[in-house]
């Protein structure tokens, strides 16, 4: 492997002694020679004693361990990380939502492990002051999928089952479930970042990562999305009102994944209606490229065909 420095200057000259192409050592000249050689011996160990120390400093200054560099343009560093983000082929996932408003706090919590190729996984989600959900569960082998439903006002299944079974694809268009990979919705929101500055280093399990502080206009965020992104991101967060303000931050890692990205936003609203809500919407993505292994079904006695509860959903 050649050295990154090349040979550069001083190097060491031949020997004393030698013709070069010329064929063969010359006669030692009378008196010295030997010191001579000497001389260009030590002269070789010096230069190489350099060469060997400057690496060695040189990759001590340049191993993997420590936060990416500051990013000469962050706002195009956080949406290729986001993209980035978006396409990885299994990651466990945590988001963790809140609503804060005039009419009472909401707030739900999911989790899950996931291969967003094969859609093999499992992800859980609970609530809290959303009278609609209390717990859900849902665990998939790539195309059947089973899902568990846990509310005061869920409807009871037949035979006392606790779990549904369907399709995947069945379940999704029957939108009882998100497709695995809309878990990534949000990474959406920063196509609308209109400001980015670092905001310094953050530790989280024992890993550096590259913090920027962000502000995000939802409006700009709109016009550069395609319509499917763009209802996409709606569906995973939007605010209305007269004014509404939306700042994040976002953790990249050396990979130029995005770990962490934290959003925060406000709407507020006057006249009849005026009032004001806070959105918090928080996603930590680990586990990524880690192989994801099918979940065990439910039991086959704890199970009911969707198609027979399709009409209480």
């Amino acid at each position: 492997m050649p050295h990154p420095y090349g040979q550069g200057p001083g190097a060491p000259p031949p020997p004393p002694g030698w013709h070069g192409a010329g064929g063969g050592p010359a006669p030692a000249p009378s008196g010295g020679g030997k010191g001579l050689i000497v001389a260009a011996v030590l002269a070789v160990v010096a230069v190489l004693a350099v060469v060997v120390v400057a690496g060695a400093l040189l990759l001590a200054g340049s191993g993997d361990d420590g936060p990416p560099e500051v990013a000469q343009d962050p706002i195009a560093a956080v949406r290729q990380a986001a993209v980035r983000t978006g396409d990885v082929g299994t990651a466990r996932v945590d988001l963790d939502l809140s609503l804060t408003g005039d009419l009472g706090d909401q707030s739900v919590s999911v989790g899950g492990r996931f291969d967003f190729d094969t859609r093999v996984g499992s992800s859980t989600v609970s609530a809290t002051g959303v009278d609609e959900l209390s717990a859900f569960e849902l665990i998939s082998d790539g195309e059947t999928a089973w899902v568990r439903v846990d509310t005061p006002t869920a409807p009871a299944l037949p035979g006392g089952a606790t779990w549904i079974e369907g399709g995947l694809d069945e379940l999704t268009d029957a939108a009882l479930i998100e497709p695995p990979r809309g878990t990534f919705d949000i990474l959406h929101i920063v196509e609308g970042v209109t400001s980015a500055s670092d905001g310094g280093v953050v530790e989280r399990d024992d890993e550096e990562l590259r913090r920027y502080d962000l502000v995000i206009d939802l409006d700009v965020a709109s016009d550069r999305l395609a319509p499917d992104e763009r209802r996409a991101l709606t569906e995973a967060f939007s605010l209305t009102g007269d004014e509404i303000e939306v700042t994040a931050e976002a953790h990249l890692d050396r990979d130029g994944y995005l770990r962490d990205l934290r959003v925060a936003g406000e709407a507020r609203s006057s006249g009849p209606l005026a009032g004001s809500i806070s959105l918090g919407y928080d996603m930590t993505v680990d586990e990524i490229d880690d192989p994801v292994e099918a979940p065990a079904p439910p039991a086959a006695g704890d199970t009911v065909p969707f198609s027979e509860v399709a009409h209480l959903f």
